[in-house]
């Protein structure tokens, strides 16, 4: 793209330097729009993970500065695109980048239409906004229509996956896997806690994951909620908290040394346990009391399993129901300082978690990334580009890849829906087929 605007490159250096000049803090930032298109939160996020990655934005400095200068570029090629070309549609895998973002949010406010997925296609809604929706978002009209259509096949599917999901992994060595019955106390004295306090758990955050990519929390980012959350358990001390480390921190490395933090602490009632600390999902899930996290994946998962869950941030399953979701920081408070007495979700709303991590989980199960074959996180982000291509190349033509390809058919002749790319891995969408537009 950058040479559609390489003529006007000294205009948009010092466009971007006048912008810069006009921002003095974080929160300013994330107001950021440049001619009407919000870019605040795009760049708030990437310029996160400029090296040394931070686990939060505390300055506005040249990172800042850097990532203007890319939104205007990309802003300001769709206009030179748009004037070539007659544009009908864009394409992207993910826009939570300042340039992706930024150049689908410029096509989405010339009413082009955007098309957002993964292992799984949506086509954005115009009237959603220009902060394009995350593609895992399931809207209720597809999903309620669904349970009309197909309910019973459905749900039988998704207690079936949830059972699976639940199963101890055989990998994960530790003896509490064990011990189901008395797991709570073997827990509490391992790590001397009191046995007779509730065990709360946090869930921590990849810190500079794109803590804005799902829209705006009730803190600036994960780290800030980490922060807050942390003073505030000190004003609960019949309480045992236990803070965990995001399994795959490894790959998203910051500033932030928990390890030292929490020594600083020095509170009998509260621990960290880092990315190595494997605790099977069962056996947390009869631990655990509840789950505290921003909009991490565990909010859905627990739910599942009848844990009250707080978030303190919009995520991909909110808005159904079966999670506590605080409208505002001090409402955020309130809940934490009750947490003990929180009781989890009913057994109806049990059952739609379960659909819901059924119909955004199970395609991804081993990993999949659209047309790739199946490949782990750490493999996807390796920086042996041969050893991703070669993997490819041996896994293609795959029934998978064949699958997926008639998906992106279907997709392209009635953009009115979205499509799972492989529906094989949901039986019932081989039902008449359902619109998936709605609020």
């Amino acid at each position: 793209m950058h040479e559609l605007v390489q003529d006007h490159w000294e205009d948009i250096e010092a466009e971007a330097q006048a912008i810069f000049k006009t921002i003095k803090s974080p929160n300013d930032l994330l107001s950021l729009q440049y001619r009407d298109v919000p870019v605040g939160d795009l760049i708030y996020d990437t310029a996160m993970r400029h090296k040394p990655w931070l686990a939060s934005l505390r300055a506005i400095d040249e990172r800042v500065l850097k990532e203007i200068v890319t939104v205007i570029e990309a802003i300001r090629a769709v206009d030179v695109i748009c004037e070539r070309y007659d544009v009908r549609a864009a394409v992207y895998s993910r826009v939570h980048t300042t340039y992706l973002g930024g150049l689908a949010r410029a096509f989405a406010k010339r009413g082009i239409d955007i098309v957002i997925g993964s292992f799984r296609l949506i086509r954005h809604r115009q009237e959603a906004g220009l902060c394009l929706e995350h593609f895992m978002v399931m809207r209720p009209a597809f999903v309620n229509r669904l349970l009309e259509t197909s309910g019973d096949e459905l749900r039988e599917a998704a207690s079936a996956f949830y059972k699976n999901y639940f199963r101890p992994d055989t990998t994960e060595t530790t003896d509490l896997a064990s011990d189901q019955t008395w797991i709570r106390q073997s827990f509490c004295r391992r790590y001397q806690m009191d046995e007779s306090k509730p065990v709360v758990f946090v869930m921590l955050h990849a810190f500079n994951d794109f803590p804005h990519t799902l829209g705006p929390g009730l803190f600036l980012d994960y780290c800030k909620w980490f922060e807050a959350t942390l003073a505030f358990t000190r004003q609960m001390p019949d309480v045992n908290w236990v803070f965990k480390e995001h399994p795959d921190s490894t790959f998203y490395p910051n500033d932030l040394d928990l390890p030292k933090i929490f020594a600083a602490e020095a509170r009998s009632n509260v621990i960290f346990l880092d990315a190595t600390h494997r605790i099977p999902r069962e056996a947390l899930a009869k631990l655990a009391h509840a789950i505290v996290t921003c909009s991490g994946t565990s909010g859905l998962e627990f739910a599942c399993r009848g844990l009250p869950t707080l978030l303190a941030a919009k995520s991909y399953f909110t808005g159904w129901g079966f999670c506590q979701e605080p409208k505002d920081v001090e409402t955020y408070f309130a809940a934490l300082s009750k947490i003990s007495e929180a009781r989890g979700p009913t057994q109806k709303a049990q059952e739609l978690a379960k659909v819901i991590l059924y119909l955004t989980t199970a395609d991804t199960l081993p990993p999949r990334y659209g047309l790739l074959p199946p490949l782990r996180h750490g493999g996807r982000i390796s920086p042996d580009l041969s050893a991703i291509l070669q993997h490819m190349i041996k896994h293609f033509p795959s029934s998978h890849f064949i699958r997926c390809l008639s998906g992106i058919q279907a997709f392209a002749s009635d953009l009115e829906q979205d499509h799972y790319l492989d529906p094989e891995v949901f039986p019932m969408m081989k039902a008449p087929r359902i619109s998936k537009r709605g609020n």
